[in-house]
């Protein structure tokens, strides 16, 4: 009896371990394609994709003031990105859709913890026709899905 209830522990362990593990495979390939969508919505400058990569808390503030501005002063895309890089990155481009249009990402190690996750990462752009390269790390939350919640510049 003994020896059957060590066995069946063992397998409970084992299913509960690969569940574990396929629960965070699955985590990283949704950061990853996230992260990507984010950098393919910046190149194309795409401004819906972008924000829907974003953790609503922040897209709705964004739409909100974008919306809002753009029906008394006809705000631009370049503005409406400008926004975007203040909520998420605390600096104000001079030309947004430059600084989004020239970001390349490369992603080096992603840590997930629950509903959150870090993705350090390598990102080269350009700023006021400047190249830069720095390390960033997107801060992910999971919402019924990953979001972007910020990045530490």
């Amino acid at each position: 009896m003994k020896r059957l209830f060590t066995k069946l522990l063992c397998c409970v362990l084992i299913i509960l371990l690969a569940l574990g593990v396929c629960s965070c495979e699955s985590n990283t390939a949704e950061i990853e394609n996230l992260i990507t969508k984010f950098e393919y919505s910046c190149k194309t400058l795409d401004i819906n994709s972008l924000l829907d990569c974003i953790s609503p808390e922040i897209s709705q503030r964004i739409k909100l003031v974008s919306g809002i501005a753009g029906i008394f002063v006809d705000m631009d895309i370049d503005e409406i990105f400008e926004s975007v890089a203040g909520e998420l990155l605390g600096i104000l481009p001079d030309n947004g859709d430059e600084f989004f249009s020239s970001i390349n990402i490369t992603r080096y190690n992603i840590s997930v913890s629950n509903d959150s996750a870090s993705v350090n990462t390598m990102v080269d752009f350009t700023l006021s026709g400047e190249r830069f390269e720095k390390e960033m790390i997107f801060e992910c939350v999971y919402e019924d899905k990953w979001y972007i919640s910020n990045i530490d510049f």
